[in-house]
């Protein structure tokens, strides 16, 4: 279901973003003088803790702001140096790397935090005050120094992302390695069966052919070493064997060198 605020979608009017940047706009527009905690908007921590960046900002206390909006985008805030007003502008994940660094440097919300804590009947945000000349140069300095510490903090994250990106693509080629190495030592599968018409076995004949030499080796047929096939020739078993196993490694019918019948077809193999 969209936002009733903005009408975007994944989230819902109490997490909009941009609602809280528009109330903070509207509690900072007020008049700075009166009490932060007399405002209905700030009894949300979330705008509270935006109305007392964006005074910051505004003192020049503060360089800038960088914040996630709705759509997972960032967006920079800061001062216009000729109109007084802060304006907005798209930012990016390196920007608000700095942004961090800077607010680390010196925790200055935590410390106007402290206050509100300490004073929330007579908290203003005209206890803020502007900047002096002495706290802009310091200010710039902190800002020279976070875009120093950040860049190195960038730096580090793209050479480890692209150290990932190697590590992955070097186990990639191993496993692709592997699996050649196993693919070659696996056994090849069976070609399958093709489709052909089942071949009659030959007729039986009740008495066997009589020869006395083996017609493939031209040896003689002794009483035991001979073999009847049932179309009746005889021969050797020896020739017989390997006749046969040569068809059924052909995946072929075993038939009769002398007359083709079959004695075994492919299909009972």
């Amino acid at each position: 279901m969209p936002c009733r605020e903005c009408g975007g979608p994944n989230h819902n009017r109490a997490s909009c973003e941009i609602r809280v940047m528009r109330e903070a706009f509207s509690v900072l527009n007020a008049d700075p003088t009166s009490i932060l905690s007399e405002h209905e908007e700030v009894k949300r921590n979330s705008v509270r803790d935006i109305v007392i960046l964006l005074r910051l900002v505004q003192c020049e206390r503060l360089d800038h702001i960088v914040v996630y909006n709705t759509y997972d985008t960032v967006t920079k805030y800061k001062k216009n140096p000729e109109t007084g007003e802060i304006t907005s502008s798209p930012s990016n994940t390196d920007e608000l790397i700095i942004y961090h660094e800077l607010i680390r440097s010196r925790p200055v919300l935590s410390e106007e935090l402290e206050k509100y804590r300490n004073n929330p009947t007579t908290y203003t945000l005209a206890s803020i005050a502007p900047a002096s000349d002495w706290q802009k140069r310091e200010e710039t300095r902190r800002l020279n120094d976070a875009v120093v510490r950040g860049r190195v903090i960038i730096e580090q994250r793209e050479r480890d992302r692209r150290e990932r990106a190697e590590l992955l693509e070097r186990r990639s080629e191993l496993l692709e390695r592997q699996r050649a190495i196993l693919g070659q030592a696996l056994p090849q599968p069976v070609p399958p069966r093709p489709n052909r018409p089942r071949v009659q076995l030959s007729e039986k004949r009740e008495n066997a052919i009589k020869s006395e030499t083996c017609p493939i080796c031209m040896d003689t047929i002794g009483e035991t070493d001979n073999i009847v096939l049932r179309c009746g020739h005889q021969f050797c078993s020896t020739c017989v064997f390997k006749h046969t196993f040569a068809c059924i490694t052909k995946h072929t019918d075993c038939t009769c060198p002398i007359c083709r019948g079959a004695y075994v077809t492919y299909l009972t193999v």
